[in-house]
Parts: structure tokens; sequence; C-alpha cells
């Protein structure tokens, strides 16, 4: 290993399954919230007192977020550290879909669901990095394998909750008991707050970064994507 890549080794087994669970947990949150929306339309429409296409807006308005959300939380992870910065998209996350729940209007849920985007965005982002840091190499496509698979659980349980919810209360009430379930990334905020190690290559970075090893002068920069079609 070189000086500036931590041994993989160094993690025990027990923070590697830590890591994989919050990885596949989170992912699977991700989706569940963006896969329970269109169960839930017709009720918000209908609610609210909206057109479908503001309803159909609002998940475009949550993907919008997410890309945001992504690259803030990335620049974010590498200044506070991956855990603390996954921990703030988990609360912004869980805030964001109970707050969600209590909109009056179309404005009200386009915000809300747009700042629950933000954290949904980071989230994946903060995570992944945290797995391909901290997994053996040899090992990331099983690992990878693990966290996309979880995709099937997400659907599953938002079709569940969300036929569950809008058939089994009324019509006010459905659609905002499914939305306040995507308060659960607080439950793994905790789970991660509690078991999940920060990652050792950003605590290595971070202390060359307060020493003044790292390179104060940026390196000349290069269009990779030109570059792929050069020769």
């Amino acid at each position: 290993m070189t000086a500036t890549t931590p041994d993989v080794s160094s993690y025990s087994r027990a923070e590697r399954l830590a890591i994989i669970a919050s990885c596949m947990l989170g992912f699977a949150l991700d989706l569940y919230d963006v896969l329970i929306m269109p169960f839930l339309m017709g009720s918000i429409q209908k609610s609210l007192q909206i057109s479908l296409a503001q309803v159909a807006s609002v998940t475009s308005l949550t993907l919008i977020g997410s890309v945001i959300g992504g690259a803030l939380f990335g620049w974010l992870g590498d200044r506070v550290g991956r855990k603390q910065s996954l921990q703030l998209t988990l609360l912004i996350f869980a805030a964001g879909s109970i707050a969600s729940a209590f909109a009056w209007n179309y404005w009200s849920l386009a915000i809300l669901r747009f700042v629950t985007g933000i954290g949904l965005g980071g989230e994946w982002g903060a995570g992944m990095v945290l797995f391909n840091e901290a997994w053996n190499k040899d090992r990331r496509g099983l690992g990878s394998a693990f966290i996309q698979g979880s995709a099937v659980i997400a659907s599953a349980c938002a079709s569940i909750i969300g036929v569950w919810a809008t058939t089994s209360f009324s019509l006010e009430w459905g659609w905002r008991i499914a939305l306040l379930t995507g308060g659960s990334p607080i439950l793994l905020m905790i789970f991660i707050r509690l078991f999940m190690p920060e990652s050792k290559a950003w605590l290595q970075f971070d202390r060359m970064r307060k020493s003044g090893m790292l390179q104060t002068a940026a390196p000349r920069q290069t269009n990779t994507l030109i570059k792929m079609f050069q020769g």
C-alpha cells in the first residue's frame, strides 16, 4: 500500500458489514421515496385539488433536487467527512419527507419534495463514496450488486405501502401517511452514528491537509471527455 492509500484490511468485519448495510438501506430508502409517488398521485391530485401535470412535476423537482444534493454533499463530504455528511443527508431526507406529508397546496408540496430530493441525492453520493473507499477493491462488483439488489426491496415496499395507505385511510390522510413513512431514514442515521466507521482514506487525507502535506498548487486540468477520443 502507498502512503496515501489505507489498507482495506484495517476495517474489521463488523465495520465492513455496517458500511454495506448502510449503503443498501440508504439506496433502498432513496428509491422507495421516489417509487411510492406514482401510487399517491391520484389521491394528492384530488386532495389538494391540483392538476395531474402539477403532481407529476413534483417528482421531477425531487429528481432535480437530488442532482443538486449529490454535488453539494460530494463537496461537503470532502471537508467534514463521509460519515458526518451522510448523516446530514439522511436528516434532510427524513425531515423533507415528513414535512411533505403536511403540505397544503401545490407549492408547499413542490418545495418540500425538492428539499427531500436534496437529501436523497446527497445520501446516494456520500454512501457510494464511502463504500468505494472502504470495500475490498477485488469485491466491489459483488458489493455493488448487493446495493443495486436492494432496489427490489424498495419497489416492493413502495407498492405495498402505497396501495395500503391509499385504500385503508381517507382521501385526505392516505397519501399523507404514506409520505410519513419516508421519515424512516432517521433510524438509519442513528445506526450510522452508532456503528458505521468513518472512511480511513478520508481520515488520512484530513490529517495530511491539516499538517500542510497536501500539494497547494492545483495540477493542470485536461478535458478527459475529449481525451477519450484522441488518438
